[in-house]
């Protein structure tokens, strides 16, 4: 599954450059991984050294990517537009247990 995913997600940057980084933190807390995966079903966890990133994208446009920021700033207000391809693919994750 893993695989499947990480596959899926390197040809679809080659298509679709934008990503919604909508919360860095330390550790996931309670079911929030679970959550997040409910609002975005194409979310992902991005793990790079001791911070996780809830993202989710890739968004064809920026225009539709800033739309995403927009609706989730109640809920996470330091959310963010980053280029998918700055992301760090190695550890990404549908539920965390790193």
């Amino acid at each position: 599954m893993r695989a499947m995913l990480l596959t899926l997600l390197i040809v679809s940057f080659s298509f679709a450059s934008w990503c919604v980084i909508h919360s860095t933190q330390k550790r996931v807390h309670g079911k929030e991984d679970v959550e997040f995966f409910q609002k975005y079903p194409f979310g992902f966890l991005s793990k790079d050294g001791k911070w996780i990133r809830f993202v989710s994208g890739p968004y064809p446009t920026k225009e539709e990517a800033k739309k995403i920021v927009s609706q989730t700033r109640r809920r996470y207000p330091t959310a963010y537009i980053i280029r998918c391809n700055k992301l760090y693919l190695e550890n990404i994750r549908k539920s965390f247990t790193f």
